[in-house]
């Protein structure tokens, strides 16, 4: 009742009394210094300036305002009194953090409110963002760091939706007259320009982060504005408009590194990337287009590599968009190149160079040419780079050889690539290529790298020039990886490194799973007639080539591993064809020249062991006979001959001190001897086997401790044996 009585006069000298003594107080209590009665008592006051503001307004006293009115008349009190706060109890002490951040807060109600009430959204997040940012510059000047970060943040929040906002407009609008006067660029405009504030602080200046982030963001938005234009116009015009943007901020850079500003060049590079892509799109799109024309003429004929030498790709684009493709993918490259440190600047400018060659052969490829034009475009300019490379090198410094090598790679990839469709083509690529690889193989001048690289090229381009000629000569695809085999094996066995035997690995297997695959499907069409035969046939070859490797050089011994397995499989296959059922069969030959090689071994070598010369070949000699034994019947002539054949490695291992004769012989009799009985021990009565097991446990249990003494002489034995 005491409060309607007051009436409205008195209720706001009483609202007011009570700020203003918040107010006081709070002041009162920062210079004592009491901080966190200071801090309650001043985020009281501001509260009650709010509540001021709103019984103003009820009681009419501000006119008709709105939602959006209020929360801006509200903002401005919040941030004066703020202000007035931070003003009062600055100069002794450090001023009240709420007060600090009221005026943040009461800059961003400010802003809201005036937006709802007039919905202008750009202009006053633009005003905002200039505010926000002039706040912040000056609570930092006066030491306010919670002021100056709330404003930051303020300041940041606004220009983030005026950024999104911008890009909406911008993408509703993408014409000239849309950005420009319908004003829909206005918001994108404004963002570009305000990213460029924190510039204006001189700590963010110095910085290589900082600054370099504020003019990328800013070129960024700015050249977004200037290409969303030209979308409205076609695909044509915008990729136009992207070179001569990405051109322009090329030169830039250029200009920069030219006046010592190397390292704050990055900042360009987002301009650069946004106006690369569209670029990049229509070149990737072109590349398509090319392969498929080159696909499209394979399926026409109907068979791989069998295109003749006069055969005209098609097109699926118009004529004027390849004409595009050589500069744009030069001026890409270029675009990079000048961002990379100055030694390695003019590698990426030939390299820029370079890529007009296969950017060529891909446009042609996309436009109706006969397809052996396109290969020669690819083709011969890289054959010069790489005759230049090895028929002048005192023409050349030693750093620009392995850049022309690169580029005659690449310009070789790009030929072999589109040649691909005609077997003839195909090999007239690929014999320059095998002869370049051949000559950096063998020149001493090069590098270790590129010899290497070298090494691995040259048995692929041998086994694929071996597949095309076989292809062009009219050999049967079951029967193209005979030569494939031949020459890339003789090459491993002649130049026994490690990175040309994985290349003929590489150009090898592909080949002979073909080869077999096409066998399998129709084996009419090999000229051995039979998927077995060609197998064996295969296997014969490439183990050959392995023991040949094997035996002529020292360091490839381990070959003779796989080289003999091989051979053995061949063996396995050609006797399996014939209708050999019997393990042994397939067994007994490796396990023979494996026991020969370890005897030989054993002869040279005295303190080779015997466990890991012969273990190998005995168990295999014995292993698989005795699971055929072990499966069928354990009374067969198989077992006496496997019986005989375990006494005679027992009797002879002791003879000789070997212990792993000793040790496969007696295993094996053992387990044979244990499979004859269990046909008696199931007639023999259970009494008597009951009776003879205890007799023998109790046997055993008297006389432990001297079967303990022969089972330790036994195993010291075994290990005294070699």
């Amino acid at each position: 009742m005491t409060w309607s009585w007051l009436g409205v006069e008195g209720r706001t000298a009483v609202l007011l009394l009570l700020t203003g003594g918040a107010a006081t107080a709070a002041v009162v209590l920062a210079h004592r210094p009491l901080p966190v009665a200071a801090e309650a008592l001043t985020t009281v006051a501001l509260g009650l300036v709010a509540l001021d503001v709103l019984g103003v307004r009820s009681s009419g006293w501000l006119g008709p305002l709105g939602g959006g009115g209020t929360t801006a008349v509200v903002g401005t009190a919040v941030g004066l009194a703020s202000v007035a706060l931070v003003a009062a109890t600055r100069q002794r002490v450090a001023a009240p953090v709420a007060a600090q951040v009221g005026g943040a807060l009461g800059l961003l109600l400010l802003a809201g409110g005036t937006v709802v009430a007039t919905g202008h959204l750009t202009s006053t997040a633009a005003a905002t963002v200039l505010a926000a940012s002039l706040l912040a510059a000056l609570a930092h000047r006066l030491d306010l760091r919670t002021a100056a970060d709330a404003a930051a943040v303020v300041a940041t929040a606004w220009w983030l939706g005026l950024t999104t906002v911008g890009l909406a407009d911008a993408a509703a609008a993408p014409s000239v007259r849309g950005l420009v006067l319908d004003g829909a660029g206005a918001g994108l405009l404004s963002a570009g320009l305000l990213a460029l504030l924190p510039l204006a602080h001189p700590a963010v200046r110095r910085s290589r982060v900082a600054g370099p982030a504020a003019v990328a963001v800013s070129t960024l938005l700015l050249t977004l504005l200037a290409v969303v234009p030209l979308a409205d116009e076609g695909a044509g015009t915008l990729l136009v408009g992207c070179l001569v943007g990405l051109a322009a901020w090329t030169v830039v850079v250029a200009a920069a590194g030219r006046t010592g500003l190397r390292d704050r060049t990055a900042a360009i590079a987002a301009p650069q990337l946004v106006l690369a892509l569209p670029a990049a799109l229509v070149a990737l799109d072109l590349v398509a287009a090319a392969v498929d024309n080159v696909a499209r003429l394979a399926e026409r004929v109907g068979s791989p590599g069998g295109v003749p030498l006069d055969a005209v790709l098609g097109s699926t684009v118009t004529a004027a968009a390849p004409a595009l493709l050589v500069p744009t993918t030069c001026l890409v490259a270029v675009a990079g190149a000048v961002h990379l440190p100055a030694r390695h600047r003019r590698t990426g400018f030939l390299a820029a160079v370079a890529l007009a060659v296969p950017a060529s052969a891909v446009a042609l490829a996309a436009v109706p040419v006969p397809l052996a034009l396109v290969v020669a475009v690819a083709a011969v300019p890289g054959l010069l780079a790489a005759t230049a490379a090895l028929v002048a090198p005192a023409a050349l410094e030693g750093r620009h050889r392995t850049p022309l090598l690169l580029a005659a790679a690449g310009a070789a990839g790009t030929s072999l690539a589109a040649a691909l469709p005609s077997a003839a083509l195909t090999a007239l690529v690929l014999l320059p290529v095998a002869v370049v690889a051949g000559q950096v193989a063998l020149d001493g001048d090069a590098g270790t790298r590129t010899r290497t690289a070298a090494d691995a090229a040259l048995p692929l381009a041998l086994g694929g020039l071996a597949w095309s000629v076989a292809d062009v000569t009219g050999l049967a695809v079951a029967d193209r990886a005979l030569p494939v085999l031949l020459v890339v094996g003789a090459l491993a066995v002649l130049r026994p490194r490690l990175a040309v035997e994985l290349g003929a690995t590489a150009a090898a297997l592909p080949a002979t799973l073909t080869a077999l695959a096409a066998v399998a499907a129709s084996p009419a069409t090999s000229v051995t007639g039979s998927a077995s035969v060609s197998l064996a046939l295969h296997l014969t070859l490439a183990g050959a080539l392995l023991a040949a490797s094997a035996a002529m050089h020292p360091s490839r011994r381990l070959l003779a591993w796989p080289g003999g397995l091989l051979l053995a499989a061949a063996t396995w296959v050609r006797l399996a064809d014939l209708g050999v059922s019997a393990p042994e069969a397939y067994t007994l030959p490796t396990a023979l020249v494996l026991v020969a090689v370890g005897v030989v071994r054993l002869r040279r070598d005295a303190d080779a062991p015997t466990r890991t010369t012969l273990l190998p070949g005995l168990v295999l000699a014995t292993l698989p006979s005795l699971l055929v034994v072990l499966a069928e019947d354990p009374v067969s002539p198989r077992a006496a001959a496997l019986g005989l054949g375990c006494l005679v490695l027992l009797l002879a291992g002791a003879r000789l001190r070997w212990s792993a004769p000793v040790v496969v012989g007696g295993a094996a009799g053992a387990v044979l001897v244990a499979a004859e009985l269990v046909p008696y021990a199931a007639v023999v009565p259970q009494w008597l086997l009951l009776a003879a097991a205890g007799a023998v446990l109790t046997a055993v249990g008297v006389t432990w401790e001297d079967r303990s003494a022969d089972a330790r002489r036994a195993a010291r034995y075994l290990v005294r044996l070699r």
